[in-house]
């Protein structure tokens, strides 16, 4: 019995040290090795590649939506990540997912190279803002090609979207509670944009 006792208390410490602390990282990617798991895929309408320590995303038609998504599944998270548009037009956008069910679930947290940005989410496919019926426009956003720091965070049923410091949107939900983390990015009436992504990090809130 004391031998039993003692297995049982043992793997509770374990399971107990196991858990991330808050602001302790969870996953973290620098796409400097081409085999951490994201997508590589091309075709005629996008392709999607590691690119010299960078996670490039490139769309070769305009209207359209490209998106990859990562293990593990997770409830709450921070997600940070380095991003910055290296061809293509202005009018674009790209950011990260959150609570990714599947390719027709999950939230999302964008702006754009022309100083928009915006929150909202796929449900059963249909796509909802949930800041504001439009993307709103924050001259904090620097337009261009500059390199942005975008945060995410999903914690509850409340999502916050901080660019490069400041805090622009933070909206409740209460439709998925947990899901892969992602990142997307989209092309409007102009097509070849090129966004590079780096310095991924996902941490415990």
């Amino acid at each position: 019995m004391f031998k039993i006792r003692l297995v049982i208390v043992i793997f509770l410490l374990t399971a107990c040290q196991s858990e991330p602390a808050s602001g302790e990282a969870i996953f973290v990617d620098d796409f400097s090795k081409t085999d951490s798991g994201w997508n590589r895929q091309s075709n005629a309408e996008a392709y999607t590649r590691y690119l010299e320590g960078e996670y490039q995303m490139w769309i070769l038609k305009p209207n359209l939506i490209v998106w990859t998504t990562h293990d593990p599944v997770l409830g709450d998270a921070v997600i940070q990540v380095a991003a910055r548009t290296a061809g293509g037009p202005e009018n674009n956008f790209f950011g990260v997912i959150c609570r990714h069910q599947d390719d027709k679930n999950f939230y999302f947290m964008i702006i754009s190279a022309d100083s928009y940005y915006g929150v909202g989410k796929f449900k059963n496919g249909e796509r909802t803002l949930l800041h504001n019926s439009l993307l709103d426009r924050n001259d904090k956003i620097a337009s261009g090609r500059a390199a942005h720091q975008i945060r995410a965070e999903c914690v509850g049923s409340t999502l916050s979207l901080t660019v490069d410091g400041s805090r622009l949107a933070r909206v409740s939900d209460p439709d998925f509670k947990e899901g892969r983390v992602g990142l997307i990015v989209g092309s409007y009436e102009k097509n070849f944009v090129d966004v590079r992504f780096d310095n991924l990090i996902v941490s415990k809130p």
